[in-house]
């Protein structure tokens, strides 16, 4: 009878062991699916971010690609009535001279 009794304690012993693994594995596995997806949710929005970023720089690229023809810079010398120069020339300073009155 001894040897009867030691074995059921034992075997409820055993139980609420396997018991406690299973919620151990179970709040582990809920943990890392948590983990999981909010890394996947981080990683969407940063995705995001640089789709939204590549589309402004695209967006600037052009504009600036726009703003610099030389058709563009002629209607606009036009509209600010500009005179053209015929003859274009540039000063070279060989040095600075400083005067100290």
């Amino acid at each position: 009878m001894m040897y009867k009794q030691k074995t059921h304690s034992s075997i409820g012993r055993c139980n609420r062991l396997l018991i406690a693994a299973i919620v151990v594995m179970y709040l582990s596995t809920l943990a890392l699916a948590n983990y999981s997806a909010t890394r996947k949710y981080v990683l969407a929005s940063e995705l995001s971010s640089l789709r939204t970023l590549q589309d402004e720089q695209q967006y600037l690229s052009v504009t600036a690609a726009q703003l610099k023809t030389s058709s563009r810079l002629i209607a606009e010398s036009d509209r600010l009535k500009l005179v053209k120069a015929i003859d274009v020339r540039y000063v070279q300073s060989l040095g600075a001279v400083v005067f100290n009155r």
